[in-house]
């Protein structure tokens, strides 16, 4: 196990955080602008403000994103930045095959840099669940197997793919964080073929994946995704990859970067992607 220390000034030089939360998320706790001075401190070259949108009514972050605040978020921090870093702007959009044309209507008209695709709900017939917290799947883990609930969501993730609604692809893995604890540690050998498919799916469509360093303080103990299925990636071609603490609040900013970016050389990438205006741009070489 990886034992992640909280970055101290410098450590996160050169490296962009791809994944922050601010107050125009229903669980940031930070606004935009204060994360500034400590991202220049922590040496970060480019952060991206990557706030919820969550549609469904069941979800409690439904119709909380104001698209008009976002914005008022983002010229407050670049006016504090001052071009000292590079600020990019995202949506992380919690994807579900059934709010499709949903999404496509939220997103039109509205501009940011990249879009990140996740799953977070799955359901069924006799029931939904929340997989990334930790009340809602408690039962209805109890009443499906393991290959049933993991399935669900492999499914949804191709589907978000296949969607060409998203650019990158947030915490590949997330269904495991408390998944562990109903079935035991999660083995990606176990959903090779599941997974596999959804990596040539992503690969042809030309959507990255991020390694999301909150995993390491969550159960699971691991980024998203685990480090087989990064090797997978890389192995099968895929180039497109980004780095990201899923921060909601200041102690988390750059938590686990530098420990993501040692990973990502140590599969074979030599860069990770830097995105604008829905296009990827550019690189941005690992250190090391």
């Amino acid at each position: 196990m990886t034992t992640i220390q909280s970055p101290q000034a410098g450590q996160c030089r050169g490296l962009a955080d791809y994944h922050v939360h601010t107050i125009a998320s229903v669980d940031g706790r930070v606004a935009a602008a204060d994360y500034i001075e400590p991202a220049v401190g922590l040496g970060l070259t480019e952060i991206g403000f990557a706030d919820h949108v969550d549609l469904d009514p069941r979800d409690p972050g439904c119709g909380y994103f104001d698209y008009a605040r976002y914005r008022r978020e983002v010229a407050a921090a670049e006016a504090v930045a001052a071009g000292r870093l590079t600020i990019r702007t995202a949506f992380e959009i919690t994807y579900q095959s059934s709010r499709e044309e949903e999404i496509r209507r939220f997103l039109t008209g509205k501009e940011v840099d990249y879009c990140l695709g996740s799953a977070h709900l799955i359901e069924d017939t006799g029931g939904w669940c929340n997989v990334s917290e930790p009340e809602t799947p408690v039962v209805y883990y109890a009443a499906r197997d393991k290959r049933t609930v993991y399935s669900q969501y492999w499914a949804e993730i191709r589907a978000a793919i296949a969607s060409g609604l998203f650019d990158l692809l947030a915490h590949l893995d997330l269904v495991k964080r408390y998944a562990i604890r109903a079935y035991g540690p999660f083995r990606p050998d176990e959903f090779a073929d599941e997974i596999r498919d959804v990596l040539w799916l992503a690969i042809d469509k030309g959507v990255g994946l991020e390694i999301n360093a909150s995993g390491w303080r969550q159960p699971p103990e691991e980024p998203y995704p685990a480090l087989t299925i990064l090797r997978w990636y890389r192995e099968m071609g895929g180039e497109i990859l980004t780095l990201g603490s899923d921060v909601h609040w200041l102690p988390h900013l750059c938590y686990g970067l530098p420990e993501a970016a040692a990973l990502a050389r140590e599969v074979g990438f030599k860069a990770v992607a830097r995105f604008a205006q829905r296009r990827l741009v550019g690189w941005l070489d690992l250190p090391g």
